[in-house]
């Protein structure tokens, strides 16, 4: 799963420069759409997960626990700082890479 952001930015413009260059940016549009609708559909329509958690705490809760947790660990605090950096500084040049 960690592999579909890097394989799309490798593939995507392979695929959609040809499509760009023959029929236009208007015809890649529908293109993705064509291909997010079938990806909305199969994940919505095939896939089933039996998983049912014990725990009935409300979301909001059990998302703070784990940012407690994150924080209150010294090497596990500086861990998450370091990797919250490095991904919203990767995210922040891979953003505006094309522009």
């Amino acid at each position: 799963m960690s592999s579909a952001g890097p394989v799309g930015a490798f593939v995507g413009p392979l695929i959609g420069g040809p499509i760009v260059d023959r029929w236009g940016f208007r015809a890649l549009m529908w293109v993705d759409v064509a291909l997010m609708i079938i990806v909305v559909l199969s994940l919505s329509l095939g896939y089933f997960d039996s998983y049912r958690g014990e725990s009935r705490d409300s979301i909001w809760r059990m998302a703070g626990d784990s940012i407690r947790v994150s924080f209150q660990a010294g090497r596990l605090r500086t861990l998450f700082i370091a990797f919250f950096l490095l991904y919203a500084g990767w995210m922040m040049v891979y953003s505006y890479l094309r522009l």
